[in-house]
């Protein structure tokens, strides 16, 4: 197996400006997603101090993802 095979190929982020853009969108809308998903049960926990209310949000956010 040669070196080649095994890394990431970014030759299409350097060639292509449209594909480039529509990467960098999907990579700040995935780690939005994931600072979204630690921020509300913190927010939650902060104003509650309940971690019923804390499971609640988490299970009704994370279905929200999965349906769509």
């Amino acid at each position: 197996m040669n070196r080649q095979s095994r890394l990431l190929n970014l030759s299409l982020l350097k060639t292509h400006p449209a594909f480039r853009a529509v990467f960098i969108a999907r990579f700040i809308s995935i780690l939005s997603l994931g600072l979204l998903g630690v921020a509300i049960p913190v927010q939650i926990q902060m104003m509650t101090h309940s971690t019923l209310q804390v499971g609640l949000s988490v299970t009704l956010t994370g279905g929200s993802m999965f349906i769509g």
